[in-house]
């Protein structure tokens, strides 16, 4: 199993012809579930959930950062994978990277040289479709935390089952897929930010075609982030 991240321009796509239609099978995204501020030693914190697949994420930071991590011009970001035995696997260390690198596009890191921002992500279940739901995970666990972003992205994984794309899929389908990607996007125009290529080769048809259901499904994603924000928010208040 091998991850390939691509960072993406976004005029890379809007090159594309993607007036082609879906195929003929797009399954919607699983049940979104989220509890923020879950954590109280975190200064963030969300258990997210996309149907069965659960995950944990905490962010701590902004603090000063220890003098090996210590960057003179912006914060640190560093991102840590753990599983449900604390230990972590190949896998596990690309879903770092590939997290690390769409967090530090969106936080204002020069606004906080000097210091660190870590998020911490701990894995409950792994029914399918795990690195985009620890992606969004660690989105609300920033969010919880109020580290300023420059916009907001969401992570929607496609798996690509002969001429059909199940969008969010589970573990049983990611099993029988010929491919899985993710597709990061941002919340302004819908623009591609990230990629991660999981096993499989797909032609250039098929992947405009996961592109263009990736950027329907995650209007779902946005329009969640919203709606579970604002409830956090009116509890806090009910609460002074």
């Amino acid at each position: 199993m091998d991850y390939c991240t691509v960072l993406c321009c976004s005029h890379l796509y809007s090159m594309m012809e993607l007036a082609d239609s879906p195929t003929q099978k797009v399954l919607s995204i699983r049940k979104l579930k989220c509890k923020q501020n879950l954590l109280r030693n975190a200064d963030g914190s969300a258990r997210f959930s996309q149907g069965d697949t659960s995950v944990i994420a905490a962010v701590y930071g902004p603090v000063q950062a220890i003098a090996k991590m210590e960057k003179l011009e912006e914060a640190t970001v560093e991102v840590i994978f753990r599983d449900t035995s604390g230990l972590q696997s190949c896998d596990h260390r690309k879903m770092e990277q590939f997290i690390k690198n769409n967090c530090k596009e969106i936080i204002l890191t020069h606004a906080y040289p000097h210091t660190a921002i870590s998020i911490i992500i701990q894995i409950e279940i792994d029914a399918g479709s795990l690195l985009s739901c620890a992606l969004n995970a660690s989105i609300m666990a920033l969010m919880n935390a109020a580290v300023p972003l420059r916009y907001l992205i969401g992570c929607v994984s496609c798996a690509v089952l002969g001429e059909d794309i199940i969008c969010d899929p589970t573990k049983d389908q990611e099993t029988t897929s010929n491919s899985i990607t993710a597709v990061v996007l941002d919340n302004k125009s819908f623009d591609v930010i990230g990629i991660s290529s999981q096993s499989g080769v797909i032609k250039i048809p098929m992947f405009r075609k996961i592109i263009q259901t990736a950027r329907v499904s995650v209007e779902n994603i946005f329009d969640f982030y919203k709606v579970s924000v604002q409830k956090n928010l009116e509890k806090l208040n009910n609460l002074q």
